[in-house]
């Protein structure tokens, strides 16, 4: 599109990408997809033009799928590859707090034991199976 030729780069996030708007962008400019929330900020981003679509994390992100409710931290079991579990998120996009209901962010951040050594590392909880 002769419109548009300085565009070099378009970001999208918070509704899914339609994949007719996919398809016309990701051979004319570099197409990032954004996950970004209140309780964090940019966790995981597909770049449609050189990975596929695929998203992967952002660099200091530590993305954790665990089995069983991690609240009651003596049960802190991470599933097996391939396995479906409960996404909880580390790194510095990780915020203080939540900014909607106080009863949604109850038992959101967390600190898990499942850094190096077994250190203990603040999540988020996302509630997503992934």
């Amino acid at each position: 599109d002769k419109r548009c030729q300085s565009l070099r780069t378009v970001f999208t996030w918070g509704e899914p990408l339609r994949q007719t708007t996919l398809e016309f962008w990701r051979t004319r400019v570099q197409l990032l997809d954004l996950l970004i929330a209140s309780e964090y900020w940019l966790v995981l981003y597909a770049d449609h033009r050189n990975s596929g679509g695929g998203f992967r994390p952002v660099p200091g992100a530590r993305l954790t799928l665990l089995a069983e409710d991690a609240s009651n931290l003596s049960k802190v079991v991470e599933v097996a590859p391939g396995e479906v579990g409960e996404l909880y998120i580390a790194g510095a996009m990780v915020s203080a707090q939540g900014y909607s209901k106080a009863s949604f962010n109850e038992g959101a951040f967390l600190e898990l034991p499942v850094g190096p050594g077994g250190s203990m590392l603040r999540h988020y909880r996302t509630r997503d199976l992934a």
